[in-house]
């Protein structure tokens, strides 16, 4: 019989060049449920931390304290009216307990979901930290940042943030993780066909469903090496299980960002993956888009 031919069945993803366009953040909210004096600690900290970043260098900050932080429909209505670049806070803001590991807390749900403004999650902070110096710790340098998807060539606004948030010289990490579960069950359905050679099957499969990430990484990197920004580009694009390869590539890299696409246009949540990192990575700044 006619072998089967998987290269007309799998299109793949949408061919695209990236083009990098710089930011401009005029407007930034630091928006704390601190004391005046601890919220300044912070904002020294987020300010070094976002130092070399250059698009933060000339913007302008709003901080709120527990003295004028606003409930969450007025909050959205000032970043709507106001349109800051970016709003920076931390995971369940007024809540308690403060720090559950399955929950991020409605002022960072409602903000991500309802609004369109990228929103810069702190590290996970203890309430005995008085002078926020566990913080301080956490927040060094965006010198190593990592962009995590399963979809990068769907928005390349991922690789535009992840770009410009690397400090001077550091070290941009693009990756993409096909799902390899998923991937398997697909295979397990396939090979149930005996019409279609398997060992082929497995073999175009996994190449197309990489090939079009892998081109559009190396395009970004190639871009971005050509003298666009002042940062070293690695691209990561693999297969496996999500979440266990993230851990590796963050342990291994020592990753200060993490830079993920917090909008599904599938529903109205935050995509399982932005979450699935959101709640993993207690310990590692995580900038939504």
């Amino acid at each position: 019989m006619e072998s089967f031919s998987f290269e007309s069945q799998f299109k793949g993803a949408i061919r695209q060049q990236y083009t990098h366009v710089p930011l401009a953040l005029d407007t930034i909210f630091l928006v704390t449920d601190m004391a005046p004096d601890r919220a300044e600690r912070v904002l020294a900290s987020c300010k070094r931390f976002l130092g070399q970043v250059r698009c933060t260098r000339e913007s302008t900050w709003r901080v709120f304290t527990v003295e004028d932080l606003p409930p969450i429909p007025r909050l959205l209505e000032l970043v709507e009216a106001e349109n800051p670049g970016l709003l920076i806070t931390y995971r369940n803001l007024t809540e308690h307990p403060r720090y559950p590991r399955s929950s991020l807390g409605n002022y960072v749900d409602s903000v991500t979901q309802a609004t369109s403004v990228p929103v810069l999650v702190l590290p996970v902070r203890r309430s005995d930290d008085v002078d926020a110096e566990h913080l301080r710790t956490r927040l060094d340098d965006t010198d190593r940042v990592i962009v995590v998807t399963e979809h990068l060539t769907d928005d390349p606004q991922l690789v535009r943030y992840g770009a410009e948030f690397t400090g001077t010289g550091g070290l941009l990490l693009l990756s993409h993780v096909e799902d390899e579960d998923a991937y398997e069950r697909y295979m397990h359905a396939i090979e149930r066909i005996p019409e279609i050679d398997n060992d082929e099957a497995r073999e175009l499969i996994a190449a197309r469903l990489l090939k079009d990430a892998r081109d559009f990484v190396d395009n970004a990197a190639q871009t971005l090496h050509d003298g666009v920004l002042d940062i070293r580009v690695s691209p990561l694009v693999q297969m496996g299980r999500t979440i266990d390869t993230y851990r590796r590539l963050i342990a291994e890299h020592d990753v200060r960002l993490i830079v993920a696409d917090a909008k599904d246009p599938a529903r109205s949540a935050m995509s399982e993956l932005a979450y699935s990192v959101a709640v993993e990575f207690l310990d590692v700044p995580i900038l939504l888009l």
